[in-house]
């Protein structure tokens, strides 16, 4: 499903499929509170190094990272839809900075940093939202080096005890060194596999399917060709979505592409995921000149009215 995903998703440019996709963002997020309700004990679990609690954490990222998608559409969606996405991407960052997921803090703090710019950018208080924004950055770094003693709290404390600790070196290095210059140039297929013995524990073989970079893992499922033909697709994607178009959709579709690249060093994007899915999606709009080139009024009335016209 993972290589049939952009065939099927390039094709449908209209306007009710997006609002499906914006709805399905909804009910993903609902579960991921809801599968935080039932597994609260073990996401603040004591034992905070938890390898069960830190995998419930990347698991449900799954549900919560397209929530990220709504909040840099945020002019097409009401205040409760609004403040619903922001929920659940601030509750699923508490909890990457509970157990360290230095990772996914990235893919989260991005997400929110890329929708404030976008959300300045179209706003009337642009100048005023610049200046709280700067005076809470000094604010919170003056309380932070003065005051504040972080090592201390339970909530960024295990946070600033692995600092940069480099978890992914030993792996990496297995990674290389099983690799043959074949396998770097066509890669080693869907069910490709590298030698990584006694990384993770109760690992069933000394070999993995998966590398946490996801840059590494497109190379070893199908080599610096299929990593190369991605770009070739996905930077002119960005490049149309933000500087050749007139409404926030299509500049929040080349930002999501943008954010793909830049998420795929902490992490495997390139998975079956809503979030993987929404890149190709990202990638549709960006192509599609009809799209970008809708005055941002239309884009509103077709969104946000319900007797307005779903499809082109």
């Amino acid at each position: 499903m993972l290589y049939f995903s952009p065939i099927i998703l390039l094709f449908p440019r209209n306007f009710a499929f997006y609002k499906k996709v914006f709805q399905v963002v909804i009910i993903f997020g609902i579960f991921h509170i809801i599968y935080d309700i039932i597994f609260i004990k073990d996401l603040l679990n004591s034992d905070r190094s938890s390898f069960k609690s830190q995998g419930i954490i990347e698991i449900f990222s799954a549900l919560s990272i397209p929530s990220g998608f709504l909040l840099l559409t945020h002019s097409y969606h009401s205040k409760k839809r609004q403040l619903f996405a922001l929920g659940v991407t601030v509750l699923a960052l508490l909890f990457a900075i509970i157990r360290a997921r230095r990772g996914l803090i990235f893919i989260y703090g991005n997400t929110i940093l890329f929708s404030f710019i976008l959300y300045m950018y179209y706003s009337k208080m642009r100048l005023l939202i610049i200046y709280v924004a700067i005076f809470i950055a000094l604010s919170g770094t003056y309380y932070l080096s003065s005051i504040y003693k972080p090592m201390e709290n339970r909530l960024i404390g295990f946070l600033m005890e692995r600092g940069d600790e480099n978890t992914r070196s030993e792996i990496e290095l297995y990674f290389y060194d099983d690799m043959k210059t074949k396998d770097w140039i066509i890669g080693r297929g869907v069910n490709g596999k590298y030698f990584c013995p006694g990384v993770e524990p109760d690992q069933e073989t000394n070999f993995r399917d998966t590398i946490e970079t996801g840059y590494e893992q497109t190379i070893l499922k199908g080599g610096l060709i299929s990593l190369g033909l991605f770009l070739i697709i996905a930077v002119p994607g960005i490049i149309k979505g933000l500087f050749y178009s007139k409404n926030i959709l299509s500049k929040a579709a080349g930002i999501w592409i943008f954010m793909s690249l830049v998420n795929s060093y902490p992490s495997t994007v390139n998975a079956f995921t809503l979030q993987y899915l929404l890149v190709w999606i990202s990638i549709g709009i960006c192509y599609s000149k009809e799209i970008r080139m809708m005055p941002e009024s239309n884009m509103k009335d077709i969104f946000l009215t319900s007797t307005s016209s779903s499809s082109r």
